[in-house]
């Protein structure tokens, strides 16, 4: 449980590093972060992006926490719920998810997620997708850009670090100088 809290420091750095202000209404989110990880925790919104979906997954036993993700969008700000309370509610308990904010309406252009490293499943051993090997600091990042979405993973120790972007205004430097804050 340590180790997720420092995950999870880490990913708040990430996110306060990347140019943010706390203008959304997190409380809650933030409240049950602090439950789950009992850490002084805040979800920051990145400038120009809105939060619109913040949950965390657990492990099949569902007793652990084994992946946190922050979902933004480029919408102005958070509209209606992306589906009904009992579709919700049913997702949770299908995906072992909890939704600690939304899911609002609103495309997904850039997620961030910091989940529990595993070799075999990495996605970035994808045989169909082609990564190029990057050194962040002293860490390898693996990189994969196409025409529509820029992917990064970089391995750290029991973690996986990702930040994925379907925005065209984001480039590969940014999102690299994004990550090396975070692991580094």
């Amino acid at each position: 449980m340590v180790k997720i809290k420092k995950v999870i420091l880490l990913f708040v750095i990430m996110l306060i590093a990347a140019g943010c202000t706390n203008s959304g209404d997190y409380s809650k989110a933030e409240e049950e972060l602090q439950n789950i990880f009992g850490d002084d925790l805040s979800i920051m919104e990145t400038e120009g992006y809105t939060l619109i979906d913040a949950h965390v997954r657990y492990d099949s036993q569902g007793d652990q926490v084994d992946e946190a993700r922050l979902i933004y969008s480029d919408i102005p700000r958070v509209g209606d719920l992306a589906a009904s309370e009992e579709e919700i509610e049913s997702k949770e308990e299908r995906d072992r998810l909890e939704y600690l904010y939304g899911p609002y309406e609103g495309e997904e252009k850039i997620r961030v997620a910091v989940s529990y490293f595993d070799e075999v499943t990495a996605p970035y051993l994808d045989p169909n997708e082609s990564f190029e090997v990057i050194s962040v600091g002293e860490h390898d990042a693996y990189v994969n850009q196409t025409t529509d979405r820029i992917q990064i993973y970089i391995p750290v120790d029991d973690w996986l670090y990702e930040v994925v972007s379907s925005e065209a205004n984001v480039s590969e430097d940014e999102l690299l100088t994004y990550m090396e804050m975070v692991v580094n």
